[in-house]
């Protein structure tokens, strides 16, 4: 691992560190800064610099990304970002990297995935794309998982009695210890072992017992606050004189 500045390493340095020479990569995976293109980043960026946030250079860094594909030409590259990416300053950004890619020979392959579709507790959705040197077949993997609550419309239009329900965070925690606020413990046993569910089975280790169970300690505003929310309810539903007693920026953060 070399902990650096993509800027200030040029794949020509990183191949004499590494010994990793050119024609040897099957696979190069990046994943530029996503801050940029984010709905929760780019209020938070604008605030700090009071600027013109399209000339912040994590825009760019792809660009970086693009060298070292263009020096080690992988069989096979996949870069991650945030959906906005596709849509950020009218396209035009993206664009310009589909532009790099075909430039360099791939034919790129886009999706929107959503990672609750494929088993994972979490309702994220990341732009994915996949560049494939010409005469590689590829094609994104289908959907394993349906998620009951989005009532999306899946763009693979598959049949949803075909798939798995959607593992929730409870399917995925409820056997974790039970800790409280402020604990301190490093490692306790989990809190159950018998019902499981399989995706319990498949992530629990051998040891019965979970390390790094540090709880931050919530302030007393907080305390007050979560008085008055029920069961999975958001901080928005509150009432405003309630919100004021321990104020958050509602303009990112209305799902809080």
């Amino acid at each position: 691992m070399i902990n650096e500045d993509i800027s200030n390493l040029s794949p020509e340095q990183f191949e004499d560190i590494t010994g990793i020479r050119k024609g040897t990569l099957e696979v190069i995976i990046g994943s530029p800064p996503c801050q940029t293109f984010s709905t929760i980043g780019v209020p938070k960026i604008k605030s700090l610099k009071n600027g013109d946030i399209e000339t912040d250079p994590r825009n760019y860094l792809f660009n970086y990304f693009f060298n070292y594909i263009s020096y080690y030409r992988p069989e096979i590259f996949l870069m991650e970002n945030v959906p906005g990416m596709k849509t950020k300053y009218k396209g035009k950004l993206f664009d310009r990297l589909i532009d790099l890619v075909l430039g360099l020979g791939y034919e790129p392959h886009i999706q929107i995935i959503n990672s609750v579709e494929f088993g994972v507790p979490q309702v994220r959705k990341r732009l994915i794309l996949v560049g494939t040197k010409k005469g590689i077949k590829f094609k994104f993997h289908a959907p394993t998982h349906y998620c009951c609550e989005e009532k999306q419309v899946n763009i693979f239009t598959l049949d949803e009695s075909k798939l798995q329900k959607a593992t929730t965070v409870y399917d995925a925690i409820s056997d974790l210890p039970k800790i409280y606020d402020g604990c301190r413990e490093d490692e306790l046993p989990y809190s159950k072992d018998t019902n499981l569910t399989n995706y319990q089975i498949m992530i629990r280790n051998k040891n019965s017992t979970v390390r790094n169970n540090i709880c931050r300690m919530s302030n007393d505003r907080a305390k007050k606050v979560f008085s008055y929310m029920s069961q999975g309810s958001k901080y928005m539903d509150l009432p405003k004189n309630v919100r004021q007693i321990l104020p958050f920026r509602e303009d990112i953060f209305p799902d809080a």
